[in-house]
């Protein structure tokens, strides 16, 4: 499969589930722990629907949310700040309320919702921007595929406008800024406050892209 047919296909993926109301919901996993082993279905099924709230186990029911198969999703950028970046494929697991009919899929930890990059490097790349890197500089090390683009990285002017719009994570709210390193450089101070704090003295990289996995998190 060609590299341009193998991404519409994940597109197509995509739009349908977009259509298809199919909720995505975040395990505690992180990507580096999934691509190690992919975890059980009990492990990772959901507590309770997220369309209608029903109980997965309602006591003294019969079970509820209950496994429906598996299913592909792609992973660019880097799996953790320090790495290098990569292209990967794994499996995800999805899950289906008997009660309302509403498909899950559930995905690790640091999955961006219908980005192929994962969220650390959304946060990462925006970060960089923000303290007066180069695109064409963080296309390179975050994993822009293809020759180098005459005008930077169009990826992340996109990452940066969708920062007005509050469209970049789903609880990183809009900041109508005008200059696009304002917002990114805004963007950061907000993605570093919600980094673990045991990660305090380690260089606001690593927090920016700690503080984007945990805003990517579906509320």
């Amino acid at each position: 499969m060609t590299r341009r047919l193998h991404r519409l296909v994940v597109l197509w993926s995509y739009l349908g589930e977009t259509l298809s109301g199919c909720h995505v919901v975040h395990s505690d996993i992180v990507v580096k722990f999934w691509m190690r082993e992919l975890p059980s279905v009990e492990r990772v099924r959901p507590s309770c629907c997220p369309r209608c709230g029903v109980g997965s186990r309602p006591l003294g029911g019969c079970l509820q949310v209950v496994g429906h198969g598996l299913r592909d999703r792609q992973i660019r950028g880097c799996i953790d700040a320090g790495d290098g970046a990569v292209c990967i494929t794994i499996r995800v697991r999805r899950y289906r309320c008997r009660a309302c009919g509403a498909v899950m899929t559930v995905v690790p930890l640091g999955v961006a919702a219908r980005r192929h990059f994962g969220a650390g490097t959304l946060g990462l790349a925006v970060a960089l921007f923000g303290h007066g890197g180069r695109a064409r500089q963080i296309r390179e090390r975050l994993g822009g595929l293809g020759p180098p683009e005459v005008h930077g990285w169009v990826t992340l002017r996109r990452w940066t406008a969708a920062l007005v719009r509050g469209a970049l994570l789903p609880r990183l709210g809009p900041l109508p800024l005008t200059a696009p390193r304002a917002r990114a450089a805004r963007a950061a101070m907000i993605l570093v406050t919600h980094a673990p704090t045991d990660l305090s003295s380690t260089g606001f990289a690593r927090q920016a892209f700690e503080g984007a996995v945990r805003l990517a998190r579906a509320a």
